[in-house]
């Protein structure tokens, strides 16, 4: 399954039957292990054919640390005329970040960062920035997109970093398809934990039909379990401010 390494990246082709691709990357706390990458389990169970880019550091996928993991997956994707991009937090980031590279039409970006430079982030006190290097991040904030894609960002827009992410990508690039989760918090791609939930995502962002990826958002994060304990604690917040 796995068909590339190096220092910085794990590279995996997974085969299913359907005649599109989706391309994860993984997320911060995910441990390279040879074995899987993100998304891989679900992604199986559906019959969907992927690529998975598994990070072995913190690097956001900057340009330097995953060129050559990128030119290795290409082949792989030969004959896949139409391509997702698909990642949650850092992975987010990296599935918006390469999209044209990888010739992607499509991306489910739950929860991205435009950037994790500290002199970029305004004051916000972004957690992601202790894992700024200035020789592999200087100028990664999300600027472009492929043209006629879509970028389908999910986030909550309560929770103020996220938010604050979620406008500056907004405002940079054009193709770019808010879409709301209240009270989710970061883990925004939670709630599509469900492989049924998840299709319905897939298959709704593919056909780029905005309002059905709203209501499969809405659906599911109804359906979360985690929500309204959540919302309490947004109540909460909010009484002692007052």
């Amino acid at each position: 399954m796995m068909f590339y390494e190096d220092h910085g990246s794990e590279v995996f082709f997974q085969p299913g039957r359907s005649d599109y691709l989706v391309i994860t990357f993984s997320e911060l706390t995910q441990r390279p292990n040879g074995r899987t990458f993100w998304g891989s389990v679900p992604l199986q169970h559906l019959g969907i054919p992927a690529v998975g880019f598994v990070a072995k550091r913190a690097r956001w996928f900057a340009d330097t640390f995953v060129r050559r993991a990128l030119a290795a997956a290409r082949p792989k994707m030969e004959g896949y005329a139409r391509r997702i991009t698909y990642g949650f937090s850092m992975g987010a980031y990296g599935a918006t970040r390469h999209a044209g590279v990888l010739g992607a039409q499509t991306t489910i970006a739950c929860s991205p960062q435009w950037t994790i430079e500290p002199a970029k982030l305004q004051g916000i006190g972004q957690p992601f920035a202790r894992h700024f290097r200035e020789d592999k991040h200087v100028g990664m904030e999300l600027t472009s997109y492929p043209a006629d894609g879509r970028l389908y960002l999910l986030y909550d827009p309560y929770d103020r970093h996220d938010a604050w992410h979620a406008d500056r990508i907004s405002e940079h690039i054009a193709q770019t398809v808010r879409v709301p989760m209240p009270f989710v918090g970061h883990g925004s791609v939670r709630p599509f934990a469900n492989t049924t939930l998840m299709a319905l995502l897939i298959e709704a962002a593919r056909s780029h039909d905005d309002e059905l990826v709203r209501r499969a958002a809405r659906h599911a994060r109804r359906k979360y379990s985690g929500r309204e304990e959540l919302v309490m604690k947004a109540r909460a917040a909010r009484s002692n401010r007052f």
